[in-house]
């Protein structure tokens, strides 16, 4: 649609006029085609109150307060303070996504003057932008979100994840009140736990101890009088079925004598859980002695309070009651996150089932592992681990080295455990989100874990930024990150959508980072790496949370077993399969925007609509790049360039992977770090290469005699430099950090001495060619790492560069000290940012005339 003179005049009070399907648009002269996802409208104005132009996906009005996604721009937004882009009608929480207060992005004071503004989204770039004048391109541009998995991202766009509603606040308001309740109920030495337990438990609580595990359990002998020898075995467990079925088949093989412990999270009131309570008061009747061990702490009973859920804890109380002499129950004061059943058997091989399932009819369709482990000294080395058994030293010699070797065979060749063990509990870090005392040692293998291999898939519940932090060491190191997570978490949903969001803002343009949300329940704490020639796995009970990491017992396994590790992978496989793949929610809202909606604000507004139609790029042109394949295009010319050394290549690529991890990202390309330089003396470009000409006539041209070989260019310009580059192993220019910006570093000699050799080199190598050089003193000193592909235009993003810009700083002068640069070569350049040696065999990629 085009028009000369097409006014649109809103009345006010918020009304809407849908102004052009941008499907129904024809195509353009230069075959550029307006679309779903994709266009332009351009309205001048010399309205002095404020006015919406929308992109939505429907055209059914209003679209004010309603779900319907769509891209809006306000200009003149609160009292003509500012022009934002946001998503929504009216924003998410009220918050644009960016803003600009340039004055003639704003209305006009004076009605006697117009203004021209533009505004645009392209889908094809994920890219929506507002301007100023008739023609949008890169200078004229006002603001600018590219929404490709990081800039745009806000986690407050996925709704399902982060939708703050008042019930959650009045429970994050009680939550506070019950700390302090708490504190101050701990205070007078009453016992927090005490008072919750009234809200389940009828009876008085009885304060038992862990029993003295002192006592080895003593193996029937085989022929010969030797103990019996068993050999560990390790087995995946998924799901709830597989887990609850082989807890009741070791429950069922236990006879007199055999020893239970049954140390679990929750247990919630269910067919299930009955017969699991039944079985274990079977078990004991027939004289196997259970150790009933669960968690009643504070927090367990606030997390049954907030989900609305019971518990069992009464039974296994009874079963204590009713068979005092088999049956012993503990219910810990510090919270007890490890989810660990053992079966201790005269008879046969011991045998511990561990991970991260509890039991109750609502955990049966959750997704989740376990391990069973099955084998005397594995099992003794998983109770040693927690510190709820002391190995004793045995007098039998024989017995002493069986039970040395089977334990170092499980330690070093396929069984790792990690433990958590608070002392005790403590209100003050607990409420300060502080560690407690105790030994922690799964956070520790977990960063020393994501620190050592290439790709990773995870399986996790819940996560903070503590936990993020974790995966990060993986992703800051380039290696890949397959993440699966729950769409609805039972708890902790405004958490897991915070930091999952922050996760992609930071890493969703590195191409490294998978996030993946199932509908499902995932409650497993589960991950694979894989190694060059094997994998390892890391599952049990801890979450990636900071209170699990450094506040709650908790029990992890590391297996390097083969057999097990392809298992799970598998099953991790299986599980990102199944999920939903989440990007940017800011580009997947703004994917099928179809018509271009206007709007008044409280005021009446007349708007004429100069043009509707697809939208044309608004890339930054100096570079030579198409923001659409996102590839450099051919461009030629030679100079004389300095290369980095390791050190400080590897310096540059710190500084490049700050810029990649910020919002700005998207709005830049690095420049390869091989290809890093300190461009010196620049000789040729496509402008400059008929001086070279004139000057030689021994340059042959091609057949038409319009087009100069520039193989033959090169020729000239080595031969001519020949006698400057025989002393190139000894030209040496120490240069100090002066300054840094986004995308490039300046250097400044490192006295008045360097000063000079820069001086005299290059007046020798302006003497010795016959060009003179292209850069200015200060583009001779610095060099490029990073460029603009976008104008980075709006608010916010402004903020975040001055941000990195100072992040860059402080990197460099703390790390840069003085650099040698030395044998400077004759570069021969394929893009703006990529060059080849002289030396190398260069043909052009396609001349430039």
């Amino acid at each position: 649609m085009s028009a000369d003179w097409n006014w649109i005049n809103l009345p006010g009070d918020r009304s809407e006029l849908v102004v052009a399907d941008l499907e129904a648009l024809s195509e353009a002269e230069d075959g550029n085609r307006p679309g779903t996802g994709r266009g332009l409208i351009v309205i001048q104005t010399n309205a002095t109150s404020s006015f919406h132009v929308s992109f939505s996906q429907t055209d059914a009005l209003p679209i004010r307060g309603s779900d319907v996604p769509s891209l809006r721009f306000v200009v003149g937004k609160r009292q003509n303070s500012m022009t934002s882009v946001g998503l929504g009608n009216p924003y998410v929480k009220k918050e644009p996504i960016d803003f600009t207060r340039q004055s003639d992005a704003l209305l006009t004071s004076n009605p006697e003057k117009s203004r021209t503004y533009w505004f645009l989204y392209d889908r094809v770039l994920s890219l929506a932008a507002m301007g100023v004048q008739g023609a949008p391109q890169a200078d004229v541009c006002r603001l600018l979100c590219r929404f490709r998995d990081s800039l745009g991202f806000r986690a407050e766009a996925l709704k399902r994840l982060m939708k703050c509603t008042k019930q959650k606040l009045a429970v994050r308001l009680c939550t506070l009140s019950l700390c302090w309740a708490a504190f101050f109920l701990h205070q007078i030495q009453w016992s927090v736990h005490e008072c919750f337990s009234l809200l389940t438990v009828s009876e008085p609580r009885r304060k038992l101890r862990w029993k003295d595990e002192s006592e080895n359990i003593q193996k029937i002998s085989g022929q010969g009088g030797q103990s019996m020898k068993t050999q560990m075995q390790i087995e995946l467990l998924t799901g709830y079925e597989a887990t609850f079925a082989a807890v009741m088949a070791e429950l069922e093989a236990c006879e007199t004598g055999d020893e239970v412990l049954f140390s679990v999270y929750v247990v919630e009131p269910g067919p299930s859980s009955e017969a699991l309570v039944s079985a274990l008061a079977a078990a004991a009747r027939r004289g196997v002695r259970l150790r009933l061990r669960t968690d009643c702490s504070v927090l367990s009973s606030f997390t049954r309070l907030c989900e609305g859920t019971t518990t069992l804890v009464y039974r296994l109380q009874q079963m204590r009651d009713e068979m005092p002499d088999t049956v012993v129950f503990e219910q810990p004061q510090i919270p007890t996150h490890a989810k660990l059943l053992t079966f201790r058997k005269l008879a046969s091989a011991d045998v511990a089932i561990f991970g991260g399932i509890n039991f109750g009819d609502r955990f049966s369709s959750w997704r989740d592992f376990a391990i069973r482990l099955e084998g005397d000294a594995v099992v003794s080395e998983l109770l040693s681990s927690l510190g709820w058994q002391q190995i004793p030293d045995s007098d039998d010699p024989f017995e002493a080295r069986e039970r040395q070797k089977n334990m170092a065979d499980s330690a070093d060749g396929a069984l790792q455990f990690v433990t958590n063990r608070p002392q005790r509990w403590e209100w003050p870090a607990w409420l300060l989100s502080h560690p407690f005392q105790g030994e922690f040692d799964i956070a520790p293998e977990m960063l020393r874990f994501y620190s050592s291999f290439d790709f990773y898939r995870v399986a996790a519940s819940y996560i903070d930024e503590t936990g993020a932090a974790v995966l990060s060491k993986a992703l800051e190191r380039g290696a890949r990150v397959e993440l699966v997570m729950p769409w609805t978490p039972n708890v902790y949903a405004d958490c897991n959508a915070r930091t999952l969001g922050n996760l992609l803002a930071k890493w969703g343009g590195s191409g490294n980072f998978l996030l993946k949300l199932h509908r499902s329940m995932v409650h497993a704490k589960a991950v694979v790496a894989e190694g060059p020639s094997s994998k390892v796995a890391l599952l049990g009970s801890c979450n990636l949370r900071q209170r699990s990491l450094e506040q709650f017992e908790e029990l992890h396994a590391r297996v390097t077993d083969q057999t097990f590790c392809a298992t799970l992978w598998l099953e991790l496989g299986q599980l990102l399969q199944e999920a939903d793949k989440v990007e940017d929610p800011a580009r997947s809202v703004c994917e099928q925007v179809r018509y271009v909606i206007l709007s008044s604000g409280k005021r009446p507004v007349s708007l004429r609509v100069v043009h509707i139609g697809a939208p044309p790029d608004i890339s930054i042109p100096r570079y030579q790049f198409d923001p659409v394949t996102w590839e450099e295009l051919p461009w030629q010319g030679c100079s004389c360039v300095f290369q980095l050394d390791e050190r400080h290549i590897e310096l540059m690529k710190r500084v490049q992977a700050l810029l990649s991890a910020s919002p700005l990202g998207p709005l830049y390309q690095l420049v390869p770090a091989g290809c890093i330089s300190l461009n010196a003396v620049r000789l040729l470009d496509p402008f400059r290469r008929p001086e070279l000409i004139g000057q030689s006539q021994s340059i042959v041209t091609e057949s038409s005699g319009e087009d100069v070989n520039w193989r033959a260019c090169y020729e000239e310009v080595n031969r001519r430099l020949d006698p400057i580059f025989h002393s190139a192993p000894w030209t040496y220019w120490p240069m100090r950090f002066d300054r840094a910006d986004c995308t490039s570093v300046t250097l400044t000699p490192a006295g008045p001495g360097a000063q000079e050799c820069v001086t005299s080199w290059v007046k020798a190598v302006e003497e010795a060619c016959g060009l003179r050089n292209a850069a200015t003193p200060r583009e001779m000193l610095t060099f490029s790492f990073a460029f603009e592909v976008f104008p980075v235009e709006g608010e916010n993003v402004a903020q975040v560069r001055r941000d990195l810009v100072r992040e860059i700083k402080n990197l460099l002068e703390k790390e840069w000290g003085v650099m040698d640069f030395r044998s400077p070569t004759l570069a021969l350049w394929q893009t703006k940012t990529t060059w080849l040696p002289f030396e190398a065999s260069y043909v052009p990629v396609a001349p430039t005339p």
